[in-house]
């Protein structure tokens, strides 16, 4: 449709198609980005090796490019879905009718390492257990936000952000990592346990209710277990479920890859997803609490007072009750064994399952989202629960 073709493809009849040397030029520059210590060491490398960027042949006569490459050459080069077969427009990524020309494998270890540096960041190690959004989430300008942490004596912090040379005149944006990613766990969690959403907007076509069944009941499943899924499980199910998260002043909207779900939920070959997306919209606030600036989902209404419900503490006392149904089923076995069983933390496991025995006006408070501003699920945790429940609302707080 216009523009500068991207390194790797020629046009023809206004379709690109891959020019097999400069493909492999692109794979071979992913590659030696895995091998060196970030973009600026990779411009040096490529810059030694004498590669050039593509040259560009615009209508207005003349040449155009054919020079070393710069850092900004290779950002937009090793961000590129064009190479994953997509099609991007106005910042949303499409199915494209061009063939892919770096393999899945080697884009996402890429994609992982430009978020865990930042554009222009640091090369230092990071958590393993940060960045499940990484490549996927953008501002509500459709720019593409990266993954960045601040320290504080030996904490860390870690926030997904707008790169500065993409701003122009605009204000950065920020947003706490996990604020965000739990955020969009649980909105993915609610729409999955909805059958009619499910029936509604995932599947094209007809099928038997056997079939039915089988993807709602899937899906439910994965709904379940997302909320205390291992990190790695969950990072599996985000990585391929996801096709971008877009954050806005006021909302967020989460859209998903039908086909990739369904791969998820081991859907029979024969159920075809929707042509069109699943997409999840919900409003969106920051709240100050304490020090803290938090991106929240506010609950529904009750009079004139936001809730704001903490979808955190939700899954603690979600998970507290499955503890305590493990604990019931299995009464010759004590919670060690249980623990090591299931391949958990014993300490945290007997900490859990004592929110089981929390006040139900306490539990309705939470879900509801009217509990302190204080509470969190670290204090919730470390809090030594009272027997009595009267004695239990006065320790957290709730009057």
């Amino acid at each position: 449709m216009g523009g500068p073709v991207p390194l790797g493809y020629n046009v023809m009849d206004r379709k690109l198609v891959v020019n097999e040397a400069e493909a492999e030029q692109v794979r071979h520059i992913m590659q030696l980005y895995l091998k060196a210590g970030s973009v600026p060491e990779l411009v040096d490398a490529l810059t030694k090796n004498g590669h050039h960027t593509k040259v560009q042949q615009p209508k207005d006569g003349g040449t155009r490019g054919g020079v070393h490459f710069k850092r900004g050459n290779l950002y937009h080069l090793l961000s590129n879905r064009i190479y994953r077969g997509m099609t991007v427009h106005k910042g949303e990524a499409f199915q494209g009718e061009h063939e892919a020309i770096v393999a899945e494998e080697l884009w996402g270890q890429v994609q992982v390492k430009l978020a865990k540096q930042g554009q222009g960041g640091s090369s230092r190690k990071i958590s393993p257990r940060t960045g499940v959004l990484a490549g996927l989430i953008y501002d509500g300008e459709g720019r593409a936000m990266v993954l960045t942490h601040t320290q504080k004596g030996n904490r860390r912090f870690h926030y997904y952000a707008n790169r500065y040379e993409t701003l122009g005149d605009n204000t950065a944006s920020r947003v706490s990592a996990r604020d965000i990613e739990n955020i969009v766990v649980d909105q993915l969690s609610q729409t999955l346990a909805s059958g009619s959403q499910m029936q509604s907007m995932l599947l094209d076509g007809s099928y038997t209710s056997e079939q039915l069944h089988n993807v709602i009941s899937r899906c439910g499943k994965v709904a379940a277990e997302l909320g205390v899924a291992k990190y790695l499980w969950k990072k599996e199910v985000l990585r391929n479920v996801m096709n971008r998260v877009d954050l806005h002043d006021n909302r967020v909207i989460i859209r998903i890859d039908n086909r990739g779900l369904l791969n998820i939920i081991k859907a029979d070959i024969s159920v075809q997803p929707s042509r069109t997306n699943l997409t999840i919209e919900r409003q969106a606030l920051r709240l100050r609490r304490g020090k803290a600036l938090r991106l929240v989902i506010p609950a529904p209404l009750s009079g004139d007072r936001v809730q704001m419900r903490d979808e955190r503490l939700t899954a603690l006392i979600a998970e507290s009750r499955a503890i305590m149904q493990q604990i019931t089923a299995n009464l010759s076995k004590s919670i060690p064994t249980l623990a090591a069983e299931k391949g958990r933390c014993r300490v945290r496991m007997m900490k859990v399952a004592k929110l089981a025995c929390l006040d139900p006006d306490i539990v309705t408070a939470i879900v509801e989202g009217r509990q302190p501003l204080k509470l969190s699920p670290s204090k919730l945790l470390a809090t030594d629960l009272p027997l009595a429940w009267a004695d239990q609302r006065r320790v957290l707080g709730f009057g």
